[in-house]
């Protein structure tokens, strides 16, 4: 079902907390154990229910409120995670300005939250423009440690251009191309893993549903993944006080 969102019901959802935070763990394949989580947002929408970013990410570029949003959530995760936690959050490329680098980095340095532990993760709405500035800004936060990834990788906009084109420290396979089981698929995946390895970039591969995509994924050589087969998005005070217990019995 299409439904009609506004940016002023996005903006006020901001303003009156009706934005919640899910974490979803990113998992080693080969001992199954969490290595960090991907944060997502959820809209807890008065009429409609939950509501996954996908189907308002766009209205909040477009009316640039994607940025706030992207801040906001940082900051959230930052109140809760420990600092031992590994975090990934989504960014657009309509927000990577040096303006927005340097208040991010204001975040993480006032929860004193270690910069290599965040990883970036450009998601593919957006193409890619203004290489200039968004070079400029990447280049910064890499130089700050911050992690860059590729996310969504093999559809849309994130390509191989992409990945000649700009500096980045992982890409994520995109769920359709793991689930596609073509011999051009299946060849393109391969090469595209093989590829990354060479360029010492890591690889973490989307939608693991199965133990078939697991299995797949596993003979490609690829050893971080995400998917409902390891854990469902919670929201972030349950994923965290798991960790916490985790960390305990440790």
């Amino acid at each position: 079902m299409q439904l009609k969102i506004n940016a002023q019901d996005l903006r006020s959802a901001l303003i009156t907390n009706q934005l919640k935070v899910f974490l979803q763990p990113k998992v080693n394949l080969n001992n199954y154990k969490t290595i960090g989580y991907e944060a997502l947002l959820r809209w807890q929408h008065q009429e409609h229910g939950l509501i996954s970013a996908d189907q308002w990410v766009k209205i909040a570029e477009e009316h640039n409120i994607i940025t706030p949003v992207t801040l906001w959530l940082l900051e959230e995760c930052l109140k809760q995670i420990t600092k031992d936690v590994q975090l990934s959050i989504n960014v657009s490329v309509k927000s990577l300005t040096l303006d927005f680098a340097i208040r991010l980095m204001g975040i993480v340095r006032a929860y004193k939250y270690p910069p290599e532990h965040l990883t970036l993760e450009l998601t593919e709405t957006q193409k890619i423009e203004n290489y200039t500035t968004i070079t400029g800004t990447l280049s910064f936060l890499r130089r700050q440690k911050i992690r860059i990834s590729l996310d969504d990788f093999g559809t849309g906009y994130n390509t191989l251009k992409t990945l000649a084109e700009l500096e980045v420290d992982e890409i994520k396979i995109d769920t359709t191309l793991m689930q596609s089981d073509t011999v051009n698929s299946n060849f393109i995946l391969g090469m595209v893993v093989s590829l990354a390895h060479e360029i010492n970039v890591d690889v973490v591969c989307e939608g693991i549903e199965t133990r078939h995509l697991l299995d797949k994924a596993k003979e490609l050589g690829v050893v971080q993944g995400q998917g409902y087969l390891f854990a469902r998005p919670c929201p972030i005070e349950v994923s965290t006080a798991h960790h916490k217990q985790v960390k305990k019995s440790a």
